[in-house]
């Protein structure tokens, strides 16, 4: 004989297409982030490659995407390796902190800085931040990192703290000046009124009748 089984899978069916929607929004988000930026899964398979990564690395999202194995990695450094993302998912590998500087973490969050060479050979610095990815129940599913090009933030620092040491230095010589201005003030000062003590004294110690005028006829001084 024949049985046949007829089940319902709408709601099945509108929670995928649900999903999709919600991946596609994801992806759709993450591709317009002005900064190179990717996600993986828990196992280390891409799950998006935006626009702006594509410029820089010259690799497609369509060529990456649901690639694992450290796929992501060999643009960089031209070998499969752990990478700063794969330290929020695996924090006990060491290998990941290779070819960074500066490396921090926070919690579950890591950031790092790094020189990558652009093709006609110029550096960038960039500083990178790698976070997890949570699910509803607050599980970690996967990672997402971004790259920001730092390089002309780390140009305008350099040259404010050599614009801060040469008024530093200025500053300097001129507070140097004025202590030698003040110095040799308060030391004529004391000259003069080294001078006006002497006056006086030799004034006092006449014993005639002494007066002193000035041109105009006016007392200045008598003993």
């Amino acid at each position: 004989g024949i049985e046949g089984v007829i089940r319902d899978i709408t709601e099945r069916k509108r929670t995928e297409e649900e999903l999709r929607t919600s991946r596609q929004l994801f992806s759709d988000i993450i591709s317009f982030l002005p900064d190179p930026t990717f996600v993986i899964d828990r196992k280390g398979n891409v799950l998006a490659w935006n626009r702006a990564l594509e410029q820089l690395s010259g690799i497609s999202s369509a060529d990456m995407i649901g690639r694992g194995n450290h796929e992501y990695s060999i643009w960089q450094y031209g070998t499969r390796r752990p990478i700063l993302i794969d330290l929020v998912l695996h924090p006990d590998q060491d290998y990941g902190r290779t070819g960074y500087t500066d490396v921090i973490r926070d919690g579950h969050t890591v950031t790092a800085q790094t020189r990558l060479m652009q093709p006609g050979g110029r550096p960038i610095l960039f500083l990178l931040i790698a976070s997890p990815l949570y699910d509803e129940k607050g599980t970690i599913v996967g990672a997402i990192e971004s790259m920001r090009d730092i390089s002309r933030l780390k140009e305008t620092e350099a040259e404010l703290a050599r614009i801060n040491q040469n008024l530093e230095k200025i500053v300097n010589d001129r507070t140097r000046a004025l202590e030698e201005e003040v110095r040799q003030r308060m030391q004529a000062e004391r000259e003069v009124q080294a001078a006006l003590e002497y006056n006086r004294s030799v004034i006092e110690a006449s014993p005639d009748l002494m007066v002193v005028l000035d041109t105009k006829g006016t007392i200045l001084d008598v003993n």
